[in-house]
């Protein structure tokens, strides 16, 4: 799958996008509903065993918001008139400025120490546990 992806085979690779956290609100605003069925589920404990898979997939839709709001940040740049980005989320200065600071975080790849320690030492990562 990472080949695909063009990432190579071996070793570590790195997305500067995932760099970028999109802010709370703007998250709120993709897939809303996701607090709400995480929520029910804390307030009884005792059901959680019946409702894993509940549980996973709401996870999974929280974390692919993430990464929706990341990839559309970029996609947005190369296709402004798709469809898609005629939605009011993509006006709005939340998304604008998120955003902004996604394809920075693109143009400008910094990468951090651990996936460093990774590419050069991968035993001294994983002593560290930085996977």
């Amino acid at each position: 799958m990472r080949t695909v992806a063009g990432h190579p085979l071996e070793g570590t690779y790195f997305n500067p996008r995932d760099t970028v956290k999109p802010p709370a609100m703007l998250l709120k605003k993709v897939f809303p509903k996701v607090e709400e069925g995480l929520t029910s589920i804390r307030k009884d404990p005792s059901t959680l065993d019946k409702r894993l898979c509940e549980v996973g997939f709401l996870r999974l839709m929280d974390f692919l918001r993430t990464v929706f709001l990341q990839d559309a940040a970029l996609l947005q740049r190369c296709y402004p008139e798709h469809e898609l980005f005629k939605d009011r989320l993509f006006g709005t200065a939340e998304f604008k400025a998120f955003a902004s600071t996604v394809c920075q975080a693109e143009d400008n790849p910094a990468w951090p120490e651990n996936k460093n320690i990774q590419a050069v030492v991968p035993e001294i990562s994983a002593m560290r546990g930085d996977d």
